[in-house]
């Protein structure tokens, strides 16, 4: 017998592929058995084409983070846990940035798939500072620039708060609590503006921001905040109720 294998050269002993073994029967050898060569990729976790990488097919979704058992652990991508995450956001460098509905806090993938608690903890509350130490209330919704730095909808604190790239965080636009519903509408500068639960932010790409909160009758309002960093209401906007436009 010999060792034997037919598959396309360089692909020998690489991801699923081995070699078989042929026999010698009478004056000839037979078919080579028992080999693995390159075949398409099913999305099993294994390299089935031998071209070094695994599940590579555009057709193979894999899980990229998390242990599918909800919960809050920091670790290796795999073996984190989440509770219910709503969105995701990539930073110029490839690292995610993870919003789990309704926590107070933000959670990183780097690059290296390691998951760590980026900004905010478990506790709830107002505070601006390094972002190990900054506390949140109810985060709605999470939007970056082209700067790299991320706007927070902070809901029950009616503010947007900033992460800066070196990991500052400040309160962007909305001022003190409101004390009342019709106190909670107030444009103008970012420092004096007065918004209530905000709920969504996006920014164009002229750095413009467009946010969702509620007027004091609990209708959904777009606001926009132009490049002179001041809060109005968008003149093309429209009052939502429960989530659709009213008509």
């Amino acid at each position: 017998t010999r060792s034997c294998y037919t598959g396309k050269t360089g692909t020998e002993k690489i991801g699923s592929c081995h070699t078989g073994i042929q026999t010698c029967l009478g004056d000839s050898w037979g078919s080579c058995q028992g080999e693995q060569v390159p075949q398409a990729e099913i999305c099993d976790g294994k390299d089935n084409d031998c071209d070094g990488l695994i599940d590579n097919a555009s057709n193979c979704v894999t899980t990229y983070a998390g242990s599918g058992v909800k919960g809050y652990k920091d670790g290796p991508a795999l073996q984190a846990q989440f509770s219910t995450p709503q969105k995701v956001i990539v930073d110029s460098n490839g690292n995610l940035y993870v919003l789990e509905k309704d926590q107070h806090y933000i959670r990183k993938i780097d690059t290296q798939g390691n998951v760590s608690t980026y900004a905010g903890n478990l506790s709830r509350g107002l505070k601006d500072g390094p972002r190990q130490i900054a506390l949140f209330d109810k985060i709605k919704d999470i939007t970056i620039d082209h700067l790299d730095n991320i706007y927070i909808a902070d809901y029950e604190n009616h503010r947007i708060r900033k992460i800066d790239p070196q990991g500052n965080v400040t309160t962007f636009a909305g001022s003190s609590q409101c004390q009342s519903t019709s106190d909670c509408k107030q444009d103008g500068p970012l420092a004096q503006a007065k918004f209530r639960y905000p709920e969504v932010i996006a920014v164009d790409q002229l750095n413009n921001f467009y946010l969702v909160s509620q007027d004091e009758q609990g209708k959904r309002v777009i606001l926009r905040i132009d490049s002179n960093k001041m809060i109005r209401k968008s003149p093309a906007t429209q009052t939502f109720t429960a989530g659709y436009p009213k008509t």
